[in-house]
């Protein structure tokens, strides 16, 4: 601007100076030098090039992209993805299609010494920027179509301090390319008959948006904690004070159950991919049935209905049953999840089954081949939605531990791998021990008390990266 307002002065002092009348000179012998008129230089700007990645760092593929810095190292090291210290000017980098994102490209960054990919570029939703981060499990995934995920949470929620929000979700938007948002379930979004409140829910589901994450709303309808943490038990019990019928009782739940489903599914419709419909069902007839059997008692009509609702609601979200206790056919679960499934299979109402595996014990796991033959039984895709995996009890010192819980992940992965049929494979308390629903004693996630990476993690990924060299070498 400095040497613009120069240049527009000079020149009008210039123009002033031409058109003013010229002055009369007496003639004389002596030549008059001829009047010359410098012009002012242009401003030029040099432009500071961008430090674009050298063609030959690539060591396979080659795409036009500026260089990572040094400071995302540094964030690695930090947070303890990053194992060692490597100057970024050294690194390799290869480039893949994203199947999770057709059209796009991903870069990793590896470390050239052990192949381990520590730096990869995500496409900024909103600007279609590709962007540098520290490498996640979620980039890897990305490659190979996998969808991994976790919870996420609204910076309100109440089952946490503020700031432990913050840094639970900051590590699962850096990890995971899938969110699960608990926040949608029945007991955080309807406290009153017909009123309902989804701004909690909403808020993590637009931090899933703006981190280009899928996301599920869980659980729509959940037995044991709709009665426990909402009106509905005091609601069953006030209709029976008044004296109301069984099957006044019935078809009451059946409008609030309905309802409720439409207004849900409605709501989030467009934002949420995928809900997990019906979330450890327990009908009558299995010995433990929860109110919501003992209300409608017909399992196979109530079953139908939620299904129905959802499916008439959302013609395109993806609809699963969700389930612990089945992960192989020998399991108490097993038999009737299957006959559910099956039926409503057959009706067209559901889209995959969605297997827990939150209760896989690292001191005594089941058996792989009996895993994935289960898993190809159901006849669907199928999707681990909270895997865990204790360790409480496995002997030895905390190396050892780490390092049979690494192997006990990834045999379970490798399983949903093997079976054919599961592309997703999510963690529940993916972030650390220190907030694990089983208890911190138990070990039982990939992440550490102060929420730094274990043994487990890095297994995971190393199996991710092979997965990835493979696929390359078809």
């Amino acid at each position: 601007m400095k040497i613009k307002n120069i240049v527009t002065v000079l020149l009008v002092a210039f123009i002033l100076t031409s058109c003013a009348p010229a002055a009369k000179v007496a003639p004389t012998e002596t030549a008059i030098p001829t009047s010359t008129f410098t012009p002012v230089p242009k401003a030029t700007i040099t432009a500071t090039p961008i430090p674009l990645i050298a063609k030959e760092q690539f060591i396979n593929g080659y795409i036009e992209i500026i260089q990572p810095s040094q400071d995302l190292i540094e964030k690695g090291l930090e947070t303890g993805v990053i194992r060692q210290e490597i100057d970024v000017d050294k690194l390799v980098f290869d480039v893949h299609d994203s199947k999770n994102h057709p059209n796009q490209k991903t870069v990793f960054g590896r470390n050239p010494e052990t192949q381990e990919i520590i730096l990869a570029t995500r496409v900024n939703p909103e600007t279609g920027e590709m962007i540098w981060h520290v490498a996640g499990l979620r980039d890897l995934a990305d490659v190979l179509g996998m969808r991994m995920g976790t919870q996420l949470y609204s910076p309100n929620n109440e089952l946490f301090s503020r700031a432990d929000v913050q840094k639970i979700n900051a590590l699962v938007v850096q990890e995971y390319n899938h969110a699960i948002i608990m926040e949608a379930g029945w007991c955080f979004t309807e406290f009153k008959e017909g009123v309902f409140d989804f701004t909690r829910a909403d808020e993590a589901v637009d931090i899933a948006i703006a981190n280009g994450m899928t996301a599920e709303g869980d659980d729509l309808i959940y037995g044991p904690p709709d009665f426990d943490y909402s009106y509905l038990a005091n609601l069953e019990t006030e209709l029976r004070n008044q004296g109301a019928t069984d099957e006044q009782i019935k078809q009451k739940f059946e409008t609030i159950v309905k309802n409720h489903i439409i207004q849900v599914v409605t709501h989030f419709k467009g934002k949420l991919q995928e809900y997990s419909v019906l979330n450890e069902w327990r009908g009558k007839n299995t010995g433990r049935p929860d109110r919501y059997s003992v209300i409608f008692g017909n399992d196979d009509e109530f079953v139908k209905m939620v299904f129905e609702t959802a499916r008439s609601t959302d013609p395109n979200a993806r609809l699963f049953y969700n389930d612990a206790d089945m992960n192989t056919r020998g399991d108490y679960g097993y038999p009737y999840a299957l006959q559910k499934i099956q039926m409503l299979a057959d009706l067209g109402l559901i889209d995959a089954v969605g297997l827990q595996m939150t209760d896989i014990f690292v001191a005594s796991p089941p058996n792989q081949n009996e895993i994935i033959a289960t898993m190809q039984s159901w006849k669907l895709p199928l999707i681990v939605t909270s895997a865990t995996f204790e360790s409480q009890n496995v002997s030895g010192t905390d190396l050892e531990v780490q390092q049979k819980q690494a192997e006990v992940a990834v045999q379970m992965l490798d399983a949903c791998v093997k079976s054919g049929v599961c592309k997703d494979f999510r963690f529940w308390d993916g972030y650390g021990d220190k907030f694990s629903f089983h208890g911190a004693d138990t070990k039982a996630t990939i992440f550490d008390e102060n929420m730094k990476p274990k043994l487990a993690y890095f297994a995971i990924k190393e199996y991710l990266t092979q997965m990835i060299a493979s696929q390359n070498s078809q």
